[in-house]
């Protein structure tokens, strides 16, 4: 049996507690994700990627920025995106690797943008996975380098998970208590 008045009711509670991070992506749900471990999904699609593109992973940057809340301001409530920030040494192989990107993404059933083209034969793609990771493969000032920022959908903070600005990632591992 249906119960339209029970969806919609549904459909408003998520949409209030939505939150966009990346690049306005809407929140997930209010998952409750340790930032290690929202790191370590960001890390393994990274790796997945770099491996599909036959390229190494260099210089691994990630953050743990709030997501922004219905209204556009900066989530207050320990609800955040993990954002990883990796470079691809990738040669004179630029317009091969942002094509064969392009068609891994599409062969995947992600939502996925255009390859903008720029003067110098690099450019941009933007992908978002069908479970709200959002992938970006971008020019750099370097000729022979792409920028691959991936940004995991919104999580809610573990109680006492600490101020997400001062966080540095530690991967899980054997050694972590399961309370953290």
């Amino acid at each position: 049996m249906r119960h339209p008045g029970r969806a919609a009711a549904l459909a408003m509670m998520l949409a209030l507690a939505g939150c966009s991070g990346g690049e306005g992506q809407q929140m997930a749900g209010p998952e409750q994700v340790h930032y290690d471990d929202a790191a370590a999904a960001v890390k393994q699609r990274a790796d997945a990627v770099a491996e599909v593109l036959a390229v190494p992973l260099a210089e691994p940057y990630f953050s743990a920025p709030p997501c922004e809340d219905p209204q556009g301001n900066p989530s207050r409530t320990g609800v955040y995106h993990i954002h990883g920030s990796f470079t691809l040494p990738v040669g004179d192989r630029v317009g091969d690797v942002l094509r064969a990107a392009h068609s891994h993404f599409t062969d995947r059933g992600f939502e996925v943008r255009g390859i903008t083209w720029f003067d110098d034969g690099s450019g941009d793609l933007r992908a978002t996975s069908p479970d709200g990771f959002a992938y970006a493969l971008l020019a750099t000032s370097s000729p022979d380098a792409l920028a691959l920022w991936v940004d995991s959908p919104c999580y809610q903070a573990p109680a006492g998970a600490g101020d997400p600005s001062r966080w540095v990632p530690r991967f899980p591992s054997a050694e972590r208590t399961p309370d953290r």
